[in-house]
């Protein structure tokens, strides 16, 4: 009886425990972004029913409700890819589907890593490439740059470089690009949100 009654203990909590939520691998890519001579891996990570690709799968439609997280996973970057394992790092929302909802490849340049992504709806288009190194085992945001061609005519651009303290901002087409007074310093990814940009880039 007692047997019985484990078991059925084990079965309840086994039928009320929350299912795993699915995920899928929107695009990956391999470098080596703390520059220790092993490869990694860099990973956009959606729920397994969120959006489309595009037909040539060169960009992927997320809804504003929709979330997509960076998994990375270091010195595993000759591995095959594998969601299940935890990531040495993640970065969860990283893009939020409300304010960036077309996603591009991911990008690297000198072993930094780049995520493009644009808010792309009604004529309004707003891109945007966050520039992400490794710097002290510390995940930084290195850059941040966006710029704007609404419907409504309004355009401009900006550009902050988080390493260097320095960032410029434009205003309507072919605008003359002004350098912003305030002095920046880089921000760790775990707490980036777009609103450490300067108030211009928001």
């Amino acid at each position: 009886m007692k047997r019985m009654l484990v078991a059925l203990v084990f079965a309840l909590a086994a039928i009320s425990a929350p299912a795993r939520a699915e995920t899928k691998a929107l695009f990956e890519i391999v470098l080596d972004i703390d520059h220790d001579g092993r490869m990694d891996r860099a990973v956009l990570v959606a729920g397994a029913g969120a959006g489309f690709y595009a037909p040539e799968k060169n960009w992927f439609m997320i809804g504003a409700a929709e979330r997509v997280d960076l998994y990375v996973y270091l010195g595993a970057g000759d591995a095959p890819l594998d969601l299940s394992r935890k990531p040495s790092f993640l970065k969860k929302d990283i893009i939020v589907g409300e304010r960036q909802n077309q996603i591009f490849p991911l990008e690297t340049r000198n072993g930094s890593l780049i995520v493009k992504t644009a808010y792309n709806l009604h004529s309004n288009w707003a891109p945007e490439t966050l520039t992400i190194v490794s710097r002290g085992n510390e995940f930084l945001v290195a850059g941040f740059s966006r710029s704007t061609d609404l419907k409504s005519g309004a355009q401009g651009s900006c550009a902050i470089d988080f390493l260097s303290g320095e960032g410029v901002v434009s205003k309507g087409a072919g605008g003359k690009a002004r350098r912003l007074k305030e002095r920046f310093k880089p921000v760790k990814l775990s707490i980036w949100p777009s609103q450490s940009a300067a108030k211009p880039c928001r």
